[in-house]
């Protein structure tokens, strides 16, 4: 089933990459490049996946998360990150959403991304 997804990345090459693969499974596809603009895009869009880069130039997935709030609590989000320490930060109570929540480590596998986007929450 396609889904909008908001892509939130400051590496483009990442950004073109994820937007590519997406795109073959008829997913509709937003894109930015900051924690600012992702948090207008979002709010503009109301996607149903948000694929987050843990860290971005303005702030990182955990800021985002908590400046929409309660406008993101249906949607899925799919946390892209280096750092093997975030997946407990995004465990923690503080960045509790409603939506399902996957963490994947960089370098990641686009078909791993896809999968992820694909599954609805609770299947």
């Amino acid at each position: 089933m396609a889904r909008r997804v908001l892509i939130v990345e400051d590496e483009p090459l990442i950004r073109w990459a994820l937007r590519v693969r997406l795109e073959e499974d008829g997913h509709s596809i937003d894109e930015a490049a900051t924690v600012s603009e992702g948090d207008a895009r979002f709010r503009a869009h109301r996607p149903d996946v948000l694929l987050l880069d843990y860290r971005l130039p303005d702030g990182s997935a955990t800021e985002l998360l908590a400046r929409l709030g309660a406008a993101a609590a249906e949607c899925d989000v799919i946390v892209l990150t280096a750092d093997p320490t975030a997946r407990s930060v995004m465990d923690s109570p503080a960045s509790t959403v409603a939506g399902r929540r996957v963490v994947l480590l960089k370098p990641f596998d686009l078909d791993e991304v896809a999968r992820s986007v694909s599954d609805r929450a609770g299947a």
